[in-house]
């Protein structure tokens, strides 16, 4: 087992154990690698997966949070498998449910939309 350490800029969000391979259908088992996440707007490098045993970092655009979801995972929704785990680190789960909640209201602004009360309730505390 390696371990994956999670990174937003420069502040670290936990780690968890991963397998080293993973099988791939048509290319055998790969080890798995490290990911950068890079803003094609801005141009930050603001989320990084660091695995311990890899020697490679794959570079993946995905947009910041000031310029889009600002998250580590593709898919929009919170089921096992895809790129989210619930062997995730706490903070980074957190992370991601943050982000996900701020990219929907930035096009949900009426006081009485469900995630109203949702947004008033994360307003006091600040993401890592």
């Amino acid at each position: 087992m390696a371990r994956q350490t999670f990174f937003l800029g420069p502040c670290c969000l936990g780690s968890r154990s991963v397998p080293e391979f993973h099988f791939t259908p048509g290319l055998g088992n790969r080890l798995i690698r490290s990911r950068a996440y890079f803003c094609g707007r801005c141009g930050d490098i603001w989320g990084r997966l660091l695995v311990d045993s890899s020697t490679f970092t794959q570079l993946v655009q995905r947009p910041c949070l000031a310029h889009g979801d600002g998250r580590f995972s593709q898919f929009h929704n919170f089921e096992e498998g895809a790129d989210y785990s619930a062997d995730w680190p706490a903070a980074a789960t957190a992370y991601e449910a943050r982000a996900w909640l701020e990219y929907a209201w930035k096009f949900s602004t009426h006081p009485e939309h469900p995630l109203t009360s949702y947004m008033e309730a994360f307003s006091a505390t600040k993401l890592p």
